[in-house]
């Protein structure tokens, strides 16, 4: 889990991956302070993270 200041740089990282026109994913990250409905895009796994990347995990 991430403290408020870790929450700022991983929002403040994807701000910027966005506004380059790429995607940002936390894995693994629990319930990070502060966090908004669809603030980050949060996921439990590696393999739930690429299958929302992909549409399947081997």
């Amino acid at each position: 889990m991430a403290d408020l200041p870790g929450c700022d740089i991983l929002r403040s990282a994807d701000r910027h991956a966005r506004a380059s026109g790429g995607r940002m994913i936390v894995i693994g990250g629990g319930v990070l302070p502060g966090q908004g409905s669809g603030d980050l895009e949060l996921f439990p796994s590696v393999g739930a993270a690429l299958t929302a990347l992909t549409g399947s995990w081997p």
